[in-house]
């Protein structure tokens, strides 16, 4: 079968439950994506989908739900951090996973010295970042950050794949 062959085979667009099934079986790390909003409060969500961008300046992407609280209070603020989370941090992405009215009060965090953007304590890293570009990308937001500050722990990663917490490092 050729190339050709094989493409039009392909349907013209994948339903959701495909793109559940390729990527619900593609390992990812856990984070939790946080701000400040217009009222001075700590927001944030869990989020999986965040990838390098580049090394000289450092940057990183996410995305994020267009129609989230946190995209929209990071689009007014133009800061943000990424809280890397670690391996034994799963009750803390299922906290900021489900909607609660402040899922800070009971989360020990610091505001992060670059951006006073929340810094979750035991992370296994985290990443201030200012936004450089947000791109709509269909029901989701990309936004692309410059990457301020941040540090790095020995602690193992969360991470999370068929819906379930695995862990890869052993």
């Amino acid at each position: 079968m050729t190339v050709l062959q094989q493409i039009s085979r392909v349907p013209k667009t994948a339903d959701a439950a495909i793109l559940k099934g390729i990527f619900g079986g593609f390992p990812t790390g856990v984070t939790v994506v946080t701000t400040i909003d217009g009222h001075n409060k700590p927001v944030g969500l869990t989020v999986s989908a965040v990838m390098s961008v580049s090394l000289a300046p450092p940057m990183l992407a996410v995305c994020l739900q267009g129609a989230k609280y946190t995209l929209r209070a990071i689009r007014e603020r133009g800061v943000f951090a990424v809280n890397f989370l670690a391996r034994q941090q799963a009750r803390l992405s299922d906290h900021f996973a489900f909607g609660t009215d402040d899922k800070f009060a009971s989360t020990g965090w610091r505001a992060g010295g670059e951006t006073g953007s929340p810094i979750l304590e035991n992370v296994r890293a985290h990443a201030e970042c200012a936004v450089h570009q947000i791109v709509d990308a269909g029901d989701h937001s990309i936004i692309i950050g410059q990457i301020m500050s941040g540090d790095v722990s020995e602690t193992g990663p969360l991470t999370y794949c068929k819906r379930q917490y695995v862990d890869l490092v052993g």
